[in-house]
């Protein structure tokens, strides 16, 4: 009697099998990679959200918004630009379920004369302050970083002294952002309404790559040079995008302008971001996030919306500012 003996795949059949794996694979990877994303920028928008909220309790108690950043003065009423500088986020730590962290809170209008006081809050990492689609490295050794910075604005002219002049000695523009240096905005002074004012955005931990350090280009020249995508390359590694949410002795650290688009992909194409000027009073500083298509923006009304990085630029610096009196939305 003859036994059968089993049949076995043929080689063809085996690499059939392995091909139609393959594309299986294939198809699925995109779908869990953009479900992850998904997942992700659900978290960032709950950070941001958490910040916002923050913002208003804030304001609950002291009757205005946290100025961007907080300077003691060298003398008179200026802030001086090598003293202590803290930003809008250690203001916010209270409510922000971080009272632990021990800060000298900055008295505004007083000349500080000591120590930098709060070197060690500032290297405490806060998961709230972090994007989780922006996989960079802390970008400077001694500071916790940020992926979450204050709107300024709609120009370029970054820091202002109180006496209505930016530092480079040109008047200060009349219609500016919610959180400014040395500068404490009330809602009543949000004429365009709180829901259309943009409060908070992303940064992209290093620069507009993620990894790289900012170029400094030497007066406005210089900067509109940068922001064409054609800078004069003198890289500051010391200070990056993002560097710290504490320090804001630089404007890296604490803010963004919307006198570029979300994501802006001329500066993006250099891989740095743009200043100029002495102090970074002419700055290029945009928002950008990992988020395809986008950033997510905290708005004056406590809100979070994913702003298209295709966005009308008009549409996008009129939210930045707080009365400028115009009618478009980010919507």
């Amino acid at each position: 009697m003859l036994r059968k003996h089993p049949s076995a795949f043929t080689l063809v059949e085996l690499l059939v099998v392995i091909a139609i794996i393959g594309i299986l694979i294939a198809l699925l990877l995109p779908a869990v990679q953009a479900a992850r994303e998904a997942a992700r920028r659900s978290q960032c928008t709950n950070n941001l959200k958490q910040l916002s909220l923050s913002l208003h309790n804030y304001h609950d108690i002291n009757k205005a918004f946290p100025a961007g950043v907080s300077a003691y003065t060298q003398g008179g009423n200026v802030p001086g630009f090598a003293s202590l500088r803290q930003s809008w986020i250690t203001r916010l730590l209270p409510f922000l379920e971080q009272s632990a962290i021990e800060i000298d809170y900055v008295t505004p209008g007083t000349t500080w004369t000591g120590a930098n006081v709060g070197d060690a809050a500032a290297e405490v990492m806060l998961s709230v302050v972090l994007c989780p689609s922006d996989k960079g490295s802390p970008v400077n050794s001694t500071k916790a970083p940020t992926n979450y910075v204050a709107c300024t604005g709609d120009d370029q002219r970054f820091v202002r002294a109180t006496s209505g002049t930016s530092w480079d000695g040109r008047l200060q523009r009349l219609h500016q952002g919610v959180l400014r240096t040395s500068s404490w905005v009330k809602i009543s002074e949000l004429k365009d309404g709180t829901s259309n004012t943009m409060a908070i955005s992303e940064c992209k931990l290093g620069g507009p790559a993620g990894d790289g350090p900012l170029i400094s280009n030497e007066g406005a020249g210089g900067l509109l040079a940068c922001l064409g995508g054609t800078p004069t390359m003198n890289v500051d590694n010391e200070y990056p995008r993002g560097w710290s949410w504490f320090a804001a002795k630089y404007a890296h650290s604490w803010g963004f302008t919307a006198l570029i688009p979300p994501n802006d992909k001329v500066t993006a194409m250099t891989g740095y971001d743009c200043i100029g000027e002495q102090a970074g009073s002419e700055v290029g500083l945009g928002a950008r996030s990992h988020h395809p298509g986008g950033v997510n923006a905290g708005m004056a009304d406590g809100s979070v919306r994913f702003v298209s990085e295709t966005i009308d630029l008009v549409a996008w610096q009129a939210a930045a500012t707080i009365a400028g009196k115009e009618s478009k939305g980010l919507d």
